[in-house]
């Protein structure tokens, strides 16, 4: 995990927490490595990072974020506002990458837009409107699609399954065939729904 350490001083700590639950444990380094160690996957799609399936990549990374709060991991109230700046600065992101490549939006308009709506400094500001604008435009919409829709296909599973949901088997499934389009990963999880819920040939 590579955290971006400089100018330290003026990037905000609120959401120190909620970003390692993002990037590491149950986010992106459980995921990739869950995929990485997988040998009944290709190799193209084991070390393919995701193949840019960023819906899927950070999608489960903001649904781990947001299962850390499910699961009592955002001990104090200063972590759990960590997390609400985290989706703040999320939403501010999405309306900042829609604005310069749908409408028009200068780098000044962008900036000054995250200046009033966010508890960024400066220096994330420019860091965040460069990736944006010219490193990866459109990646934005995969925070927030991306994890609305993992919660969407749970909240399907334990319809289905009642009583016999079992979270982690859950888990296990949405992961164990690597990163998806997310319309491939409701059709695998439903699926696998299907699997729990139907007789079993002899």
């Amino acid at each position: 995990y590579r955290f971006n350490g400089s100018n330290l001083a003026e990037r905000s700590m609120f959401w120190a927490r909620p970003l390692i639950y993002h990037e590491l444990v149950p986010g992106h380094h459980f995921q990739l490595s869950l995929q990485q160690e997988n040998k009944d996957l290709p190799p193209i799609q084991r070390y393919g990072g995701g193949l840019s399936l960023t819906a899927f990549v950070e999608g489960w990374a903001e649904y781990a974020s947001i299962l850390a709060g499910e699961m009592g991991l955002y001990e104090s109230a200063y972590d759990r506002y960590g997390r609400l700046v985290m989706d703040a600065f999320a939403a501010a992101r999405l309306v900042v990458d829609t604005g310069v490549h749908s409408q028009g939006w200068s780098l000044e308009q962008a900036r000054r837009y995250m200046q009033e709506n966010t508890f960024a400094s400066d220096t994330e500001i420019d860091s965040e409107i460069l990736r944006y604008s010219t490193d990866i435009p459109g990646q934005a919409i995969s925070y927030a699609v991306g994890p609305m829709k993992i919660q969407e296909f749970r909240a399907e599973a334990e319809r289905v399954l009642g009583d016999e949901f079992d979270i982690r088997q859950f888990h296990a499934a949405a992961l164990s065939s690597g990163a998806l389009p997310l319309d491939l990963l409701e059709w695998h999880l439903s699926i696998w729904t299907k699997s729990l819920t139907e007789p079993q040939p002899n």
